[in-house]
């Protein structure tokens, strides 16, 4: 079982209908997992990335929501950068299947996959 059981849950400011639906599905599926994230995204200082960082250092794990938008993110691709600085497990999940934009250079080496429920939930288990 994991140690903390929360996930973080990184994406662009323009996917955060992409976040609630995660809440809702794992709350439907009844996971144990507790999912963290920053909302704010156009607060991207000093002060934010600490609160990132803190709050990265609490999870077992981090999902990247990945849209097309996620490339033109900064603070998209800084909470992958520092989710990969800290030697998390990360994985990628497309928002959708038929429009999904580029994978950031960010991700490389981490998995990536189409959103299901069973996709996600494997990784879930794996932390």
């Amino acid at each position: 079982m994991a140690a903390n059981n929360r996930v973080y849950v990184a994406y662009a400011a323009e996917d955060g209908f992409a976040r609630e639906f995660l809440l809702e599905q794992a709350g439907k599926h009844g996971s144990r997992f507790e999912f963290v994230d920053l909302e704010d995204k156009h607060a991207f200082d000093l002060t934010w990335k600490t609160r990132c960082k803190t709050l990265m250092k609490h999870c077992d794990g981090v999902i990247v929501l990945l849209s097309t938008h996620t490339e033109h993110s900064t603070p998209a691709r800084w909470e992958i950068w520092c989710a990969k600085d800290h030697k998390m497990r990360v994985l990628g999940v497309h928002v959708s299947k038929e429009n999904k934009g580029p994978t950031p250079p960010e991700l490389a080496g981490a998995t990536v996959i189409d959103w299901t429920w069973t996709n996600i939930s494997q990784f879930l288990s794996s932390l």
